[in-house]
């Protein structure tokens, strides 16, 4: 992997918004729980599981070095996630491939760096 701007040591956080398709309104409650992983040539990578918050924002913080790949592997993460209702998925998101951490990182004071996936549309009546 290129050399980050930041020490590899600090943690990581990848956040992401769900919307919930048709209200607008942000996915949130005890009933949904979003799992990422980062898509690898053998076998993907499970980073991590939260549950969105009452903005319907996720949080995974990880260490700096998770994402140091095989040389085999690619360089740069692919991440997607899956969202769950009650156990069961209703949503994979597309994966983004060959994400260029460097380039889209933010770096805030006493958290570490911070990349933003981005806002999903999430139907949650797809069960």
């Amino acid at each position: 992997m290129a050399t980050w701007s930041l020490n590899t040591g600090m943690q990581v956080e990848i956040t992401a918004r769900l919307i919930a398709k048709g209200d607008d309104l942000p996915l949130q409650g005890d009933d949904y729980a979003v799992r990422l992983f980062d898509r690898d040539f053998f076998e993907d990578e499970y980073i991590g599981e939260c549950k969105p918050d009452s903005e319907g924002r996720v949080y995974f913080v990880v260490p700096g070095g998770t994402f140091k790949h095989n040389p085999m592997d690619d360089n740069r993460p692919d991440f997607f996630f899956a969202v769950f209702k009650s156990g069961t998925v209703i949503f994979v998101s597309k994966v983004m491939e060959n994400v260029y951490l460097e380039g889209i990182e933010e770096y805030r004071k006493g958290e570490g760096l911070v990349v933003d996936l981005g806002t999903f549309l999430i139907d949650i009546n797809n069960t």
